[in-house]
C-alpha cells in the first residue's frame, strides 16, 4: 500500500511538472515585446500575447507597485494595459507568471517610441551614407534602441513580425538601420534627454497602396480615387511590392496595438508616374486609417518631400505638391522639404541623410514636443503683379530670406497663352528686407503666374535659420511644363577624342541621336546653349553589351561633357563617377522622339527616355577617358568642337 501511494504520488508530481512546463512554454508575446524594447513614456500600453486556454496569469511591472491579474480567453489570447511613467535611463523588467513558471523580460527602457516607414529612401541604411557613416564607430548608446521589421510583405494583416527583435543601437545594429530614422531618434534623444526607441518599417521601389489597409482602399473616403491609381499601376505593374496592402499587412498591422508617439515617412518616388495629383487623397487616407489603427487620433505624422531626380516633365513637381497638400489638409502634419540635400544631383537616393533626420526631429521638437525651434520652411503665401513685374511674399519667415550661391534661381514667370500656360525663367531680385522677391523676364510683359522649382530644379533662396523655400506653383490643374530652368553657359573649348565607332554629328533639330536608329534630338527639349554643338555619336548595343570606349583630350581650360540615358545602370555609376570629378549639369534634361513613316506615308512620334548632361573641369591637354556603360543606350561626347584622333 505504501509502494502504491509512493508511486502515485510520484505520477502527480511529474504530470504537475509537465503542466507547469507546458504553461511556462505556452506563454508567447509578439516579437515587438521583449528584452531591450522601448515603452512609450506616459501612456497605457498594451502588453499581450498567447497562453493556453483558460490561463491565469500574473504581469509584474517593476515600476508599477501591484501585479496586475488577468486570464486568457477561450483562444488562449491575453491582454492587459501597464500604465508607465516619464521616461527614464533606469531598466525596467516585466515578469509574466503561469502556475509558478515565468517569462521575464529585461532591460527595458521608457520613453518615446516612432514609427519610421516608406521606401528605399528611408530604407537607406547607416552604412550606404555619407555623412552619418562615421557613426558605426560610436561607442553603444544603450539610450538608443532599434526594431526593424525586416522588410516583411504579406497577402493577409499579421499579428506577429517573425525574426524581429529590439536591438541597442551599436555598430552592428545601426549600421542596418534606416539612416534617417537613425538620425531622427539619435536627435530626439539627444534634446529630449529621454530613451528613444525606433521602429523601421521599409522596403525600396514600395508604392503607397501597398502600406493601404484593405479596408482603407475598399471604405474611405479617398477609395475611388484609389482604386482608380491602382487600375494603372496593376496593368503595369506585376512585383509583389505592387501588391495593395501587402506592406501593410506585413509590417504595420502586427504594430497597431503599440503605443507610439509618432510616425516620419518617406515615400513617394514610385508613385511619381501613376497619379501623382491623386498622391495627396491617398497620403491623407493613410494617416487617418494610420491613427485610427493606433488609437492616436491626433498622432504627429511628418512627411519628407522627394529628392530633385529625372523625372518626365513635372510630374516628380506635382508628387511634391501633393505631399505638402497632404499636410496642409490635416492637424499635426508637417513636410520636410529636401531640394539642396542632393550631394548628387539627379540621384533618386541622396547618401547625405543626416539633415533630413534631423529636420524631421526639428518638426517633432517644435511641431510636437513645444520646444522653441523654427522647423517649418518658408512658403509662398501671395504675389502682386504690377506692370510686367511680380512680387512674391511669404509665411513660415522668423527673420529674413538669403540667397545661398552665386545665382537666385529657380523662380519662373507664366501666362496663359489661349491654348495653354506657358513660362519662362524669371529674374529674381530679393529685397533689401529679405521678405519678398521681386520676378521679371523678357518676353512674359503680362505675367499671371508664379512658379518656384516646379520642375527638378535645386533653389538657392533659404530662411536665414538654414531652411531651403518650399517649392510652388500659383498655376493649377494640368501639368503644364515648366520652362527649363538655369543653365551655365558651356564652354566653348574644342576636345581631341581618340577611340573607334564614333560618327560626327551636330546638336540641331532632328540630329540623329545614333548611328543606327532614327531616334532625334529635339531643340526644345536641350539647352540652346548647347545649339550647334558637335557630338560624337555611336551604335546602340544591348544590356550585356558595354558602351565604346573613348578618350577625350581638352584644347583648352574648360569643362568636357557627355550625354547619357538615365538607366538603372548609369545610375548605379553616379557616386564612382563623382568621385572621378563628373557633375550632373542641373535642368539639362534632354529627351527625344522615335520618328516611323507607316505604309501610308503617315509619320508616327514616340518621346524616348530622358538623357542629361555630364560634364568634368580639365586643364588644357587633360586627357580623359569617357565612361564605360553596359546598357542599350551610349555615352555621347558633346563640345563646341570635336577633333577626331585616328
Amino acid at each position: 500500500m505504501r509502494n502504491l501511494l509512493k508511486h502515485t504520488f510520484i505520477v502527480v508530481l511529474f504530470a504537475m511538472l509537465s503542466v507547469w512546463t507546458v504553461a511556462a512554454q505556452s506563454i508567447k508575446l509578439p516579437s515587438y515585446i521583449g528584452d531591450n524594447m522601448v515603452l512609450q513614456q506616459n501612456s497605457g500600453c498594451e502588453i499581450w500575447g498567447w497562453a493556453l486556454p483558460s490561463e491565469k496569469m500574473i504581469v509584474e511591472a517593476s515600476w508599477l507597485k501591484k501585479p496586475m491579474k488577468i486570464k486568457s480567453d477561450g483562444d488562449g489570447r491575453w491582454s492587459v494595459k501597464l500604465k508607465t511613467p516619464a521616461g527614464g535611463y533606469e531598466a525596467q523588467t516585466l515578469k509574466i507568471s503561469v502556475a509558478g513558471k515565468s517569462v521575464e523580460l529585461k532591460n527595458i527602457l521608457i520613453g518615446e517610441v516612432w514609427l519610421c516607414a516608406g521606401q528605399s529612401n528611408m530604407q537607406w541604411s547607416v552604412r550606404r551614407t555619407t555623412d552619418l557613416i562615421e557613426d558605426m564607430k560610436l561607442p553603444a548608446n544603450d539610450r538608443l534602441r532599434l526594431f526593424d521589421t525586416g522588410h516583411k510583405f504579406a497577402a493577409e494583416p499579421q499579428e506577429n513580425i517573425k525574426d524581429a527583435s529590439w536591438k541597442i543601437c551599436d555598430a552592428a545594429s545601426v549600421g542596418q538601420f534606416s539612416a534617417v530614422g537613425y538620425a531622427f531618434g539619435k536627435k530626439l534623444q539627444s534634446e529630449l534627454d529621454v530613451p528613444v526607441g525606433l521602429i523601421n518599417a521599409s522596403l525600396g521601389g514600395t508604392f503607397i497602396e501597398g502600406w493601404l489597409s484593405k479596408n482603407t482602399i475598399e471604405n474611405s473616403p479617398q477609395s475611388k480615387m484609389i482604386k482608380r491609381i491602382l487600375a494603372v499601376i496593376n496593368r503595369s505593374k506585376g512585383k509583389w511590392q505592387n501588391k495593395e496592402s501587402w506592406m501593410y499587412n506585413a509590417n504595420i498591422h502586427p504594430l497597431l496595438r503599440m503605443s507610439i508617439a509618432g510616425t516620419v515617412w518617406y515615400q513617394g518616388c514610385s508613385n511619381v508616374n501613376v497619379g501623382a495629383m491623386g498622391y495627396k487623397d491617398e497620403l491623407v487616407a493613410l494617416i487617418d486609417s494610420w491613427r485610427n489603427g493606433f488609437r492616436n487620433y491626433d498622432m504627429p505624422f511628418y512627411i519628407v518631400q522627394i529628392a530633385p531626380y529625372i523625372y518626365y516633365g513635372a510630374r516628380g513637381a506635382v508628387l511634391r505638391e501633393s505631399q505638402s497638400a497632404a499636410a496642409d489638409m490635416l492637424d499635426n502634419v508637417e513636410y520636410v522639404v529636401t531640394n539642396d540635400l542632393s550631394d548628387i544631383p539627379g540621384d533618386i537616393h541622396p547618401r547625405c541623410k543626416r539633415t533630413v533626420g534631423e529636420r524631421l526631429a526639428a518638426c517633432a521638437l517644435g511641431g510636437y514636443y513645444g520646444r522653441d525651434v523654427v522647423f517649418r520652411s518658408p512658403a509662398y503665401a501671395s504675389h502682386k503683379v504690377v506692370g510686367d513685374k511680380v512680387t512674391v511674399y511669404f509665411r513660415n519667415l522668423p527673420t529674413r530670406l538669403e540667397v545661398r550661391g552665386e545665382v537666385l534661381h529657380g523662380f519662373q514667370l507664366g501666362r496663359d497663352n489661349g491654348k495653354s500656360i506657358e513660362f519662362v525663367p524669371a529674374v529674381a531680385e530679393l529685397d533689401a528686407s529679405g521678405r519678398s522677391v521681386t520676378l521679371y523676364a523678357d518676353g512674359m510683359p503680362d505675367p499671371v503666374y508664379v512658379r518656384y522649382c516646379f520642375n527638378e530644379a535645386i533653389g538657392t533662396l533659404f530662411s536665414a535659420e538654414g531652411l531651403p523655400l518650399a517649392p510652388f506653383r500659383t498655376d493649377s490643374g494640368n501639368y503644364y511644363p515648366s520652362a527649363r530652368d538655369y543653365v551655365e553657359p558651356p564652354s566653348q573649348i574644342t576636345v581631341k577624342l581618340e577611340g573607334a565607332g564614333y560618327e560626327k554629328s551636330t546638336l540641331t533639330e532632328g540630329a540623329r541621336m545614333w548611328i543606327d536608329r532614327d531616334d532625334q534630338f529635339l531643340s526644345a527639349n536641350y539647352p540652346p546653349q548647347f545649339k550647334g554643338f558637335e557630338t560624337a555619336i555611336t551604335r546602340t548595343g544591348s544590356k550585356s553589351q558595354q558602351s565604346p570606349r573613348g578618350r577625350v583630350t581638352a584644347c583648352g581650360d574648360g569643362r568636357i561633357y557627355i550625354i547619357s540615358h538615365c538607366s538603372s545602370a548609369f545610375g548605379k555609376m553616379l557616386g564612382e563617377l563623382y568621385a572621378k570629378g563628373w557633375r550632373l549639369m542641373p535642368a539639362t534634361h534632354l529627351s527625344g522622339e522615335t520618328v516611323t513613316v507607316d505604309d501610308s506615308g503617315k509619320r508616327k512620334t514616340r518621346p524616348l527616355p530622358q538623357l542629361f548632361i555630364l560634364y568634368k573641369e580639365v586643364a588644357a591637354g587633360e586627357t580623359v577617358d569617357l565612361p564605360v556603360v553596359s546598357t542599350y543606350y551610349s555615352i555621347t561626347p558633346i563640345a563646341k568642337k570635336i577633333e577626331f584622333i585616328e
